[in-house]
C-alpha cells in the first residue's frame, strides 16, 4: 500500500514538473499569444521571429535551468544531509555554495571578462570548474569540522561561519574589481535562472545531469550510513570512498548550480525534508528519485513567483527564502526531527 502510495507521489511530483515547465515557456514579463508560442515550438515561425527569440532563445533554456538546478540542489541537500546526519544541513547553510561563489568569483574577476559573461564556453568551462572547486574546498573543511564538531547545532553554526567568511573574501575581491563587474557580480549573486542561454545550459548542464546519474548508484551506500559509519563498515560498506563519492557528487551539483543561475537558497534544504515528510520514508531509493522531480517542482515554482510583479522581475532568491525560511523555521520549531535522518 505505501509502495504505491509513494509510486503516485512520485508520479504526481513529475506531472507538476511537467505542467510548471509547460507554464513557464507561456508566462513571461514579454507578452507573447498561446499560439505563437505554440508556432514557435512546433517551428512554424521562422527563427528570426521575435516570439521565436522569445521562446526558444530566453524561455525555453531558463526552463531547461530551473529544471535541472532544482533537482541538483535537491540531490545535493539529501547528500549532505544524509552525510553529516543533520536534517538542517544543505549547500547554502554548510557554506558550500559560497565557496562556490568564492571559484566563480575568482575565475571571472581574476580573468577580468565579466563583460563577455556567458558569451565564452571557455569561460563556462572556468566558471563550473572554479565553483566546483570551492564547492569542494568548503565541503572538505565542513567535513573536517565534522569529526571535531559532534553537536549538530555547533556544526550548522560553524558552517555559517565559513560561509561568512568565504563570503568577507569575496568583497574583498570586489574591492579590486571594476565597477561594472562589481554591478555584475552582485546581480547574479541574487540568483537567477534567466541568465542560462544555450550555450550554458548545454555546457554545464550535460555535466550535471551526468552528476545526477552518479548519485544513483550511492543509494543503498547511503541507506547503510544512515545507521552509523560502523554499521556501514560491517555490511561491506566503502566507508572512505563512499564518503569521497558523495562529497565529490554533492559538491559538483552545488557547484555547478552556482555556476549556471547564482547562489540560490533553500531548496537543497526544503526539498528533501518535503519529499522525506510526504513519503514517509528515509529510503534513498524513494527519496532520492523523489527529490529530483520536487526539486524540479520547487525551482519551477519559485521561477514563476520572480515574475508575479508583472513587468518588475523579483530577484529568485527573494522568492526561495519566502517559500524555505518559513519550512526551516517550522522545522526548528517542530523539534528538528533528528530522528527522520
Amino acid at each position: 500500500m505505501k509502495d504505491r502510495i509513494r509510486r503516485h507521489l512520485l508520479s504526481l511530483f513529475v506531472v507538476l514538473a511537467a505542467g510548471l515547465f509547460v507554464a513557464e515557456l507561456f508566462w513571461g514579463t514579454s507578452f507573447v499569444s498561446a499560439g505563437n508560442v505554440v508556432a514557435a515550438l512546433s517551428g512554424r515561425l521562422p527563427p528570426d521571429a521575435g516570439a521565436t527569440r522569445i521562446v526558444i532563445d530566453v524561455r525555453l533554456p531558463r526552463a531547461v535551468s530551473a529544471l535541472l538546478c532544482g533537482a541538483a540542489l535537491s540531490v545535493s541537500g539529501i547528500l549532505m544531509q544524509t552525510l553529516f546526519r543533520n536534517p538542517l544541513a544543505g549547500p547554502d547553510v554548510l557554506g558550500v555554495t559560497s565557496g562556490a561563489s568564492l571559484g566563480v568569483a575568482l575565475s571571472i574577476l581574476g580573468a577580468k571578462a565579466f563583460a563577455g559573461f556567458g558569451a565564452s564556453p571557455l569561460l563556462d568551462l572556468g566558471l563550473g570548474g572554479g565553483a566546483i572547486l570551492g564547492a569542494l574546498l568548503s565541503m572538505s573543511v565542513v567535513l573536517a569540522a565534522a569529526r571535531h564538531v559532534r553537536d549538530g547545532a555547533g556544526l550548522l553554526v560553524f558552517g555559517v561561519m565559513f560561509g561568512f567568511a568565504v563570503s568577507a573574501l569575496v568583497s574583498v575581491l570586489l574591492s579590486w574589481a571594476l565597477p561594472d563587474q562589481v554591478q555584475r557580480y552582485v546581480a547574479w549573486g541574487f540568483g537567477s535562472f534567466a541568465s542560462s542561454g544555450w550555450d550554458r545550459v548545454r555546457g554545464l548542464g550535460v555535466v550535471m545531469i551526468v552528476a545526477l546519474a552518479a548519485s544513483i548508484p550511492l543509494m543503498k551506500p547511503c541507506n547503510a550510513l544512515l545507521l552509523g559509519e560502523t554499521y556501514a563498515a560491517s555490511l561491506g560498506v566503502d566507508v572512505r570512498f563512499i564518503r569521497f563519492a558523495v562529497i565529490c557528487v554533492a559538491s559538483v551539483l552545488a557547484g555547478l548550480t552556482t555556476a549556471l543561475s547564482g547562489p540560490v537558497a533553500f531548496i537543497g534544504i526544503a526539498a528533501p525534508h518535503m519529499c522525506r515528510m510526504m513519503a514517509s520514508s528515509t529510503d534513498h531509493r524513494i527519496v532520492l528519485p523523489l527529490g529530483i522531480a520536487a526539486g524540479g517542482v520547487v525551482a519551477l515554482l519559485a521561477d514563476l513567483g520572480t515574475r508575479l510583479g508583472g513587468s518588475t522581475v523579483i530577484p529568485l532568491n527573494v522568492v526561495t527564502s519566502l517559500l524555505g525560511a518559513p519550512f526551516i523555521i517550522w522545522l526548528i520549531l517542530a523539534g528538528g526531527r533528528r530522528s527522520r535522518i
